[in-house]
């Protein structure tokens, strides 16, 4: 089918709410009974074996199909119907849930088991973010969409707070087979207005035809890749937000290594630290979906950026016992994240044509995730050889160069519509 491909910012009906929010309820209730299972099972893990290398390789299959398969999976999301996708990503979740609640209940658990599960969690969660990422822009006019992105980044941020504490209640009262199946619920609730609900995907030039997997699905990774080419300025901001992301993973994975070693804490000060940071990520969130920031939307992702770098450095340099100014440092830089990353979804999600965007999100996505294996590892051998404060200082720094870098180059600073694809210009797609 070749053709005019609308943007997907041109295609939202005036009665978009009725569609969107119902949707959005169901996925907040399916988020947040997994981020109790998150919890649980790293507690799991850490209980069983009390291996590092365990824990690590857990994280390794978490990132692993968002580092190295999400071109793939976002091309396959562009040829689908996003609703189905959702559906069939949700229907696994339910699933996986439930055999591991089984063998709780009923059987006995084996560390194989419980990483399988978490591999495969992880890789339906990457079509399922894909396709709703994709799905909202076909729903929510285009002026709205920073604030909806700063609305996720506020579920993000209260996930962030309340399922850990809720979490170990949970596991303290009803055991794991219990919130297993807690998560089945959630991810049934998510399932029923999906199925109930259509969200408008058949104007937005998915072609029916051809649509999956099929012989042509790498030339359309790498149609992706020329998009993101040819946008100027693009490459710069997917260069900071790597450099981001490198420093931010080991600030926050690594954070209880940091609490123990430089502040001589104990896992009280530890929750203390996750449940503030946490709160910061939601206020955060709240924040952008509120003021919406500059119409210039790449001035308040680096803004943010240059927020979150000050954070960190200062993190680094207060000393251990300024504890309540340390607090006051991880707050400031979790509620700096929504407004690096709300922006520059929003902007994408108002550019890129409908048909693009599952490619273009996933492979800046993947590009920039695979930065956080390897700062994992040096952040690793750091905080062994050296104290942990080094990374927090040199990170920090690094931050705050890339923010101001992004200030002073125009194409990245004043970064807008995408290279002419939209929505002017035809884009054929089979």
């Amino acid at each position: 089918m070749a053709g005019s491909l609308p943007c997907a910012a041109d295609l939202p009906s005036p009665t978009w709410r009725k569609k969107f929010y119902p949707i959005w309820a169901g996925q907040f209730f399916s988020l947040f009974s997994s981020g109790i299972v998150q919890f649980a099972i790293v507690w799991w893990l850490t209980r069983e074996t009390g291996s590092a290398k365990i824990l690590s390789l857990g994280t390794i299959l978490i990132l692993l199909p968002e580092s190295l398969l999400n071109p793939l999976i976002g091309a396959i999301v562009d040829r689908s119907a996003r609703k189905a996708v959702l559906i069939l990503a949700d229907s696994l979740t339910a699933a996986l849930s439930l055999v591991l609640a089984g063998i709780f209940l009923w059987g006995s658990v084996v560390v194989w088991q419980v990483l399988t599960v978490v591999f495969l969690r992880s890789l339906s969660g990457c079509f399922h973010h894909n396709a709703m990422i994709s799905a909202t822009s076909l729903m929510v006019p285009k002026d709205r969409l920073i604030g909806i992105a700063g609305l996720n980044q506020t579920l993000r941020g209260l996930v962030m707070f309340a399922t850990p504490p809720l979490g170990a209640l949970l596991m303290g009262r009803s055991g794991f087979g219990i919130i297993m199946l807690l998560d089945v619920a959630g991810a049934l609730i998510a399932l029923v207005p999906l199925c109930l609900i259509g969200i408008g995907e058949e104007a937005d030039g998915w072609d029916k035809a051809g649509k999956g997997w099929d012989k042509d699905l790498p030339a359309k990774v790498a149609e992706g890749f020329r998009y993101i080419r040819a946008w100027k300025g693009a490459a710069g901001m997917l260069a900071i937000s790597t450099i981001v992301n490198f420093v931010f993973q080991p600030v926050f994975t690594m954070s209880p290594i940091f609490v123990m070693r430089v502040l001589a804490g104990n896992e009280m000060d530890f929750g203390i630290l996750g449940g503030v940071t946490g709160f910061g990520f939601m206020a955060g969130g709240m924040a952008i979906g509120i003021l919406k920031g500059h119409k210039k939307k790449m001035i308040t992702s680096l803004a943010g950026i240059l927020g979150a770098g000050s954070a960190v450095l200062a993190t680094g340099l207060l000393p251990a016992e300024s504890f309540p100014l340390i607090l006051i440092c991880f707050f400031f830089a979790g509620s700096m994240i929504p407004v690096c990353m709300s922006p520059v979804q929003a902007l994408i999600q108002g550019s890129v044509p409908a048909g693009l965007q599952g490619r273009v999100f996933s492979i800046m996505s993947s590009l920039s995730t695979l930065a956080a294996p390897v700062s994992l590892a040096l952040a690793g051998i750091l905080f062994d050889l050296a104290s942990p404060r080094l990374w927090y200082i040199a990170g920090g720094g690094l931050v705050l160069a890339a923010g101001c870098t992004g200030f002073l180059i125009p194409r990245i600073r004043d970064l807008g519509e995408g290279p002419g694809y939209c929505p002017r210009a035809s884009l054929s797609i089979r």
